[in-house]
Protein backbone atom coordinates (compact mmCIF):
# COMPACT_ATOMS: atom_id res chain seq x y z
CA UNK A 1 0.00 0.00 0.00
CA UNK A 2 2.65 2.40 1.11
CA UNK A 3 4.46 1.65 -2.35
CA UNK A 4 1.45 2.11 -3.97
CA UNK A 5 1.05 5.63 -2.48
CA UNK A 6 4.32 7.13 -3.06
CA UNK A 7 4.72 5.33 -6.89
CA UNK A 8 1.38 7.92 -7.19
CA UNK A 9 2.83 11.26 -5.65
CA UNK A 10 6.30 10.60 -7.51
CA UNK A 11 4.16 9.95 -11.07
CA UNK A 12 2.20 13.26 -10.23
CA UNK A 13 5.21 14.95 -9.24
CA UNK A 14 7.02 14.16 -12.45
CA UNK A 15 4.21 15.16 -14.31
CA UNK A 16 3.78 18.50 -12.60
CA UNK A 17 7.50 19.77 -12.53
CA UNK A 18 7.87 19.31 -16.19
CA UNK A 19 4.97 21.39 -17.31
CA UNK A 20 6.30 24.21 -14.70
CA UNK A 21 9.55 24.37 -15.97
CA UNK A 22 8.35 24.96 -19.41
CA UNK A 23 6.02 28.09 -19.05
CA UNK A 24 8.39 31.37 -19.67
CA UNK A 25 7.26 34.19 -18.33
CA UNK A 26 6.27 37.23 -20.12
CA UNK A 27 8.75 40.06 -20.51
CA UNK A 28 7.64 43.26 -18.98
CA UNK A 29 8.25 45.91 -21.56
CA UNK A 30 8.33 49.63 -20.48
CA UNK A 31 6.22 52.40 -21.86
CA UNK A 32 5.39 56.06 -21.44
CA UNK A 33 4.63 56.92 -18.33
CA UNK A 34 7.20 54.23 -16.40
CA UNK A 35 10.51 55.19 -14.59
CA UNK A 36 13.28 54.52 -16.38
CA UNK A 37 15.57 51.80 -14.34
CA UNK A 38 19.12 53.28 -13.30
CA UNK A 39 20.71 51.41 -16.18
CA UNK A 40 24.66 51.90 -17.14
CA UNK A 41 25.51 51.43 -21.09
CA UNK A 42 28.80 50.29 -21.80
CA UNK A 43 31.08 49.19 -25.36
CA UNK A 44 30.86 52.77 -25.93
CA UNK A 45 32.48 54.35 -29.15
CA UNK A 46 32.76 57.53 -29.90
CA UNK A 47 33.41 58.99 -26.70
CA UNK A 48 36.01 59.35 -23.93
CA UNK A 49 33.75 58.02 -21.29
CA UNK A 50 34.13 54.13 -20.63
CA UNK A 51 29.93 54.01 -19.65
CA UNK A 52 26.89 56.44 -19.41
CA UNK A 53 24.77 55.62 -15.96
CA UNK A 54 21.49 57.07 -17.23
CA UNK A 55 20.98 57.71 -13.31
CA UNK A 56 23.36 60.55 -13.83
CA UNK A 57 21.76 62.07 -16.57
CA UNK A 58 18.28 63.00 -14.04
CA UNK A 59 17.58 66.86 -14.89
CA UNK A 60 18.68 66.36 -18.58
CA UNK A 61 16.10 65.05 -21.45
CA UNK A 62 17.34 62.07 -22.61
CA UNK A 63 16.61 60.64 -26.49
CA UNK A 64 18.15 56.67 -26.41
CA UNK A 65 18.32 56.72 -30.14
CA UNK A 66 18.24 52.81 -31.51
CA UNK A 67 19.71 51.87 -34.78
CA UNK A 68 21.62 49.65 -37.52
CA UNK A 69 24.49 49.82 -39.54
CA UNK A 70 22.57 49.08 -42.75
CA UNK A 71 19.72 51.49 -41.85
CA UNK A 72 20.25 54.49 -44.19
CA UNK A 73 17.17 56.63 -42.15
CA UNK A 74 19.13 55.67 -39.43
CA UNK A 75 22.54 56.98 -40.04
CA UNK A 76 20.87 60.56 -41.98
CA UNK A 77 19.68 61.33 -39.03
CA UNK A 78 22.40 61.53 -36.97
CA UNK A 79 23.87 64.88 -38.08
CA UNK A 80 20.38 66.58 -37.20
CA UNK A 81 20.68 64.60 -33.42
CA UNK A 82 24.15 66.13 -33.13
CA UNK A 83 22.58 69.30 -33.62
CA UNK A 84 19.99 68.79 -31.14
CA UNK A 85 22.59 67.59 -29.03
CA UNK A 86 24.76 70.74 -29.85
CA UNK A 87 22.07 73.61 -29.87
CA UNK A 88 21.33 72.24 -25.59
CA UNK A 89 24.39 70.34 -24.53
CA UNK A 90 23.53 71.26 -20.43
CA UNK A 91 19.66 70.03 -21.35
CA UNK A 92 19.61 66.95 -23.50
CA UNK A 93 21.60 64.12 -23.98
CA UNK A 94 20.99 61.90 -27.44
CA UNK A 95 22.16 58.79 -26.80
CA UNK A 96 22.81 56.34 -30.06
CA UNK A 97 22.14 52.78 -29.24
CA UNK A 98 23.27 49.68 -31.98
CA UNK A 99 21.21 46.91 -30.27
CA UNK A 100 22.27 44.41 -32.87
CA UNK A 101 24.95 41.97 -31.96
CA UNK A 102 25.48 41.80 -35.84
CA UNK A 103 27.33 44.99 -36.40
CA UNK A 104 30.77 44.97 -35.89
CA UNK A 105 32.71 47.61 -34.07
CA UNK A 106 34.62 47.87 -37.53
CA UNK A 107 31.37 48.67 -39.12
CA UNK A 108 30.29 51.03 -36.74
CA UNK A 109 33.54 53.31 -36.92
CA UNK A 110 32.73 53.44 -41.04
CA UNK A 111 29.79 54.96 -40.05
CA UNK A 112 31.24 57.22 -37.98
CA UNK A 113 34.28 57.85 -39.87
CA UNK A 114 31.35 59.01 -42.94
CA UNK A 115 29.29 61.17 -40.71
CA UNK A 116 32.13 62.77 -39.46
CA UNK A 117 33.42 63.67 -42.79
CA UNK A 118 29.51 64.65 -43.81
CA UNK A 119 29.17 66.91 -40.93
CA UNK A 120 30.31 70.27 -40.72
CA UNK A 121 31.02 70.53 -36.93
CA UNK A 122 31.90 67.36 -36.82
CA UNK A 123 29.93 64.23 -34.98
CA UNK A 124 30.16 63.42 -30.80
CA UNK A 125 27.50 61.49 -29.95
CA UNK A 126 28.40 58.64 -28.05
CA UNK A 127 27.70 55.50 -29.40
CA UNK A 128 26.60 51.90 -27.38
CA UNK A 129 27.75 48.87 -29.78
CA UNK A 130 25.81 45.53 -29.12
CA UNK A 131 23.57 46.70 -26.43
CA UNK A 132 21.59 44.56 -24.98
CA UNK A 133 20.55 46.54 -21.83
CA UNK A 134 18.17 48.69 -23.18
CA UNK A 135 16.53 45.73 -25.52
CA UNK A 136 15.90 43.90 -22.34
CA UNK A 137 13.24 46.81 -21.48
CA UNK A 138 11.30 48.18 -24.62
CA UNK A 139 9.97 45.87 -27.82
CA UNK A 140 10.36 46.78 -31.09
CA UNK A 141 11.26 45.25 -34.27
CA UNK A 142 12.53 47.98 -36.41
CA UNK A 143 14.89 51.02 -36.37
CA UNK A 144 14.83 53.99 -36.35
CA UNK A 145 13.26 53.72 -32.73
CA UNK A 146 13.87 56.48 -30.28
CA UNK A 147 12.96 56.93 -26.49
CA UNK A 148 12.30 59.68 -24.80
CA UNK A 149 13.59 60.16 -20.99
CA UNK A 150 12.16 62.92 -18.98
CA UNK A 151 14.23 65.13 -17.00
CA UNK A 152 12.85 63.82 -13.71
CA UNK A 153 13.60 59.77 -14.57
CA UNK A 154 10.48 58.95 -16.83
CA UNK A 155 9.69 57.48 -20.05
CA UNK A 156 7.82 60.42 -22.31
CA UNK A 157 7.32 58.75 -25.19
CA UNK A 158 8.52 56.24 -28.35
CA UNK A 159 8.26 57.10 -31.51
CA UNK A 160 9.83 56.71 -34.87
CA UNK A 161 12.40 59.14 -36.51
CA UNK A 162 10.06 61.84 -37.69
CA UNK A 163 8.82 62.86 -34.02
CA UNK A 164 12.50 64.10 -33.06
CA UNK A 165 11.99 67.36 -34.50
CA UNK A 166 13.30 70.76 -32.53
CA UNK A 167 10.09 72.03 -31.87
CA UNK A 168 9.50 68.74 -29.88
CA UNK A 169 13.20 68.74 -28.21
CA UNK A 170 12.58 72.73 -27.40
CA UNK A 171 8.86 71.77 -25.50
CA UNK A 172 9.98 68.63 -24.09
CA UNK A 173 13.22 70.90 -22.25
CA UNK A 174 10.62 73.28 -21.42
CA UNK A 175 8.33 71.11 -19.54
CA UNK A 176 5.43 71.38 -21.65
CA UNK A 177 3.83 67.80 -23.27
CA UNK A 178 4.34 67.04 -26.86
CA UNK A 179 1.47 64.93 -28.54
CA UNK A 180 3.37 62.44 -30.83
CA UNK A 181 2.52 58.96 -32.08
CA UNK A 182 3.98 56.03 -30.58
CA UNK A 183 5.72 53.46 -31.96
CA UNK A 184 5.12 50.09 -31.31
CA UNK A 185 7.08 48.17 -33.60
Amino acid sequence: MKKTILTSVLAALCLYLPAQAQTRSKPMYLHPGDQMPELRLQNLMNTKAKTIDLAQLKGKVVLLDLWNTWCSACIEGFTELDSLQRAYPDQLQVILVNPSGQDSRKAIQVVIDRTKAWSKNGFKLPIVMADTTVKRYFKFRSVPHTIWIGKDGKILAITGKEEVTPQHIAKVIAGERIHVKEKTD
